[in-house]
């Protein structure tokens, strides 16, 4: 507030407590025998800036020649003398920019600051941009950076034009977050949507189908990857459990043919094909081609048979929850490992 009042004559008057309607508590409470310490006036202050700017003396003296020379600059300065118009659409168009901060700017040494920050001439601008983006901080950083010492209008677009053209940024820049994944509603009932997906496995070719309900899975291995042969392994699992209502698969070229879709027409299902490169909205086929891969690792390395590893997490239950066999069948499995019969009911 001082140095905005440095520009004006000021003369004081003085007015008697009776004429002043309601006292403030200042005035009341002013300790005796203690003199108002002068603040220092605006030279004072900005020469203070100046000197605990962490910019060299070189740097500073460039900074003063170049500032003579541009054009710009040089009308900025007669602005600021002569006094700022009282509407942004009288100044010229260049000067336009420095309108939110007029009340900001200051001029010592013909060097001209906005608050504690040095106005860097256009000259200069590209220089400071490279130092300041020395290291590839990021934009958040070279801004943070900036705003420390140096200004000019546009300052931030100018940071994040560089930073986005420079290869080593664009290089080593951290990914975006990934969208949260929309997940399906839960059907009504046992086998009415079904997931299915093929996986390469070990010089071997599987088609899963998973049981959105239940999270029960069917695992078969496929001879050939021809949509004949997908066709028919799906018919067996399907003659076994009943016909879906709904399937969801990939756009892999065995599900989008013209004989797949006849044959789901044929059956009455509905195709839902998730989006072509993006396995995350086939999920539920995707987590279980891992656990069926793990299955038969963890098999072959201990040398069971696969197909009561199958059985056996099939017939375990789920965290909360009966087992998969137990929520499509409506009855537990029969295992290697003794139970009680009626258990089995």
């Amino acid at each position: 507030m001082v140095m905005k009042l440095q520009r004006y004559d000021l003369t004081v008057k003085y007015k008697p407590g009776k004429e002043i309607p309601m006292a403030d508590t200042l005035s009341r409470v002013f300790p005796d025998g203690h003199e108002a310490r002068d603040e220092p006036d605006l030279e004072e202050q900005v020469h203070t800036v100046l000197v605990n700017i962490p910019i060299s003396d070189v740097r500073l003296e460039m900074i003063r020649q170049d500032t003579k020379q541009d054009k710009v600059l040089e009308k900025l300065i007669r602005v600021m003398c002569n006094g700022w118009p009282e509407k942004r659409k009288k100044l010229c168009p260049e000067l336009q920019g420095f309108w939110p901060v007029r009340n900001e700017l200051s001029i010592h040494t013909d060097i001209i600051f906005m608050g504690d920050r040095i106005l860097i001439p256009k000259a200069q601008q590209a220089e400071v941009l490279e130092q300041i983006h020395q290291g590839h901080l990021g934009i958040t950083l070279c801004k943070r950076r900036a705003r420390e010492v140096i200004y000019w209008p546009n300052l931030d677009l100018d940071i994040e034009s560089l930073v986005k053209k420079c290869e080593t940024c664009q290089t080593f820049q951290k990914n975006n977050a990934k969208e949260p994944l929309t997940p399906w509603n839960t059907p009504s009932r046992a086998w009415q949507r079904l997931a299915t997906d093929i996986f390469h496995f070990e010089d071997n070719h599987y088609l899963i189908v998973v049981d959105y309900y239940s999270k029960y899975f069917e695992l078969v291995q496929l001879t050939n990857l021809t949509a004949s042969i997908v066709i028919w392994a799906l018919k067996t699992i399907l003659s076994r459990h009943g016909v879906c209502e709904e399937l969801v698969s990939d756009n892999g070229p065995q599900f989008s043919c013209s004989e797949f879709q006849c044959f789901l027409r044929d059956w009455g299902v509905r195709h839902i094909p998730t989006s072509p490169h993006h396995p995350q909205a086939n999920g539920l086929a995707e987590k279980y081609v891992g656990i069926a891969k793990s299955i038969i690792r963890k098999a072959q390395s201990s040398g069971q048979d696969v197909y009561l590893g199958l059985l056996n997490y099939r017939a375990t239950p789920m965290d909360g929850l009966c087992s998969p066999a137990q929520l499509l069948m409506g009855r537990a499995l029969r295992t290697t490992v003794p139970i009680a019969p009626h258990k089995l009911q």
